[in-house]
């Protein structure tokens, strides 16, 4: 791996993200620890709290800037995307 960081450092980046996109309160004091002793390199515990805060306040879109949207059928996505590539006048 060309990376200088561990690969389980992955995991728990992944593992933040989850508690934030699902909002599972329970477990943020778990988060909290891993920031503590430093097995969530990416970020810190501030920004997590943001995050997580961003999350409740906003449940059916609870990350921001995030692009994963649900199907909607295949029409409806080309159009999507042909409109966001090539707006019209």
């Amino acid at each position: 791996m060309n990376s200088s960081r561990k690969p389980e450092s992955h995991v728990w980046g992944g593992w933040e993200e989850v508690i934030i996109y699902f909002g599972l309160e329970d477990l943020t004091p778990l988060v909290e620890r891993a920031h503590a002793v430093q097995r969530i390199r990416d970020g810190t515990i501030e920004e997590f709290r943001a995050k997580f805060a961003y999350s409740l306040a906003h449940p059916g879109h609870p990350l921001e800037r995030d692009e994963v949207r649900p199907f909607r059928g295949l029409m409806s996505e080309i159009n999507w995307a042909v409109e966001t590539r090539w707006p019209g006048p």
